[in-house]
């Protein structure tokens, strides 16, 4: 895992972690190792793109999990916290400093932006316990609110600075968030 990792794109990192941990950490007793060197040899922006990767997948695997709860080495977790630590101080600098990576840092949107689903991007329809609103047909996306959210997820600076295939900002706060991930990229 340690000689190819150069070779592979963040995209890539985050599959490998995800498929790491839909099998269970546990099933290989190198799991935890495996995890520790993809993530220790990711830096920079890519380390924040990697992290939004593993958030963004609409299912409950996200960066959080696979380090408070799926690494059950204390060592490792601390490697990998302390790893993210520097990283995060090295891009805030190249921000403060005004260097070309914090020029090109800072065009993205780094804020991450969370949303309820029931009566703030759908109507409830009045349906408890989803919510109270009956001014709309349940399940009917309120009017103007996808296109919000779009100029939310692209942040200060708009469309035309925003890289392709970058991962969004917004995140649903749902027990089925895949459900509304899918509805809100269909219409956007």
């Amino acid at each position: 895992c340690k000689t190819r990792l150069a070779d592979l794109a963040v995209s890539s990192k985050a599959i490998v972690l995800d498929a790491v941990q839909q099998m269970r950490l546990t099933a290989h007793s190198k799991s935890e190792h495996f995890v520790r060197n993809v993530i220790l040899k990711t830096r920079g922006d890519d380390l924040s793109v990697l992290k939004c990767l593993t958030d963004n997948k609409g299912d409950f695997h996200s960066m959080h999990k696979l380090l408070f709860n799926d690494i059950q080495s204390e060592g490792i977790r601390e490697s990998i916290l302390k790893h993210i630590q520097v990283e995060s101080r090295i891009q805030r600098a190249h921000s403060t400093l005004g260097t070309a990576k914090g020029k090109v840092r800072d065009v993205k949107a780094w804020v991450k932006i969370l949303s309820d689903v029931d009566d703030t991007l759908l109507s409830s329809g009045g349906h408890f316990p989803a919510g109270v609103d009956t001014s709309f047909p349940r399940k009917q996306v309120y009017p103007g609110v996808l296109d919000f959210y779009r100029e939310l997820d692209l942040g200060r600076n708009g469309p035309n600075h925003w890289p392709i295939r970058w991962p969004g900002n917004l995140v649903f706060l749902s027990a089925r968030p895949h459900i509304y991930k899918d509805m809100s990229e269909s219409k956007t």
